[in-house]
């Protein structure tokens, strides 16, 4: 079930925390993406297998709403 991260009431870096270490790949849809804070998660990322299928895939965009599709 997708959530919703607003940082006041829902705090993103515990969750994903929790989340990549129990996990053996991840999709992520995001509107703005830091690479140091990503860096900073990459030991939880590493100890996946490096078998097709564990990966971790992340969508960067944003829309304006006055953009065509």
């Amino acid at each position: 079930m997708p959530r919703i991260f607003d940082n006041i009431e829902e705090k993103l870096l515990p969750s994903l925390n929790e989340t990549l270490a129990l996990s053996d790949r991840a999709d992520f849809c995001v509107g703005y993406l830091n690479l140091r804070g990503w860096k900073a998660r990459a030991p939880l990322i590493e100890k996946w297998s490096r078998d097709p299928g564990h990966l971790l895939r992340v969508i960067n965009t944003m829309r304006k709403d006055n953009e065509s599709r």
